[in-house]
């Protein structure tokens, strides 16, 4: 049952970074998060850390789902686990 969901598209757990449930239950695209993803991703390309790419977020008033300031960790933790 677990791996039809899957499968699915349905939301079998913790919603990861950078997706939502839509109405029929299954993961989308969240345009906000998926905006932030890009810039980490873009700013891990050159090389900055983990704790300077938060604080180039939460200077630019881009907080996490929870509209938190991020930590290095939290940060790492929705990038890598998405």
């Amino acid at each position: 049952a677990l791996r039809a969901r899957k499968e699915s598209g349905l939301r079998t757990g913790t919603v990861p970074y950078g997706s939502k449930v839509d109405a029929q239950g299954k993961l989308s695209p969240e345009p906000k998060a998926q905006r932030i993803l890009a810039i980490v991703t873009s700013l891990r390309a050159l090389g900055l850390s983990w704790r300077h790419i938060a604080g180039e977020l939460n200077g630019k008033g881009l907080y996490n789902r929870k509209d938190r300031p991020w930590s290095k960790q939290n940060l790492r933790v929705c990038c890598i686990n998405r």
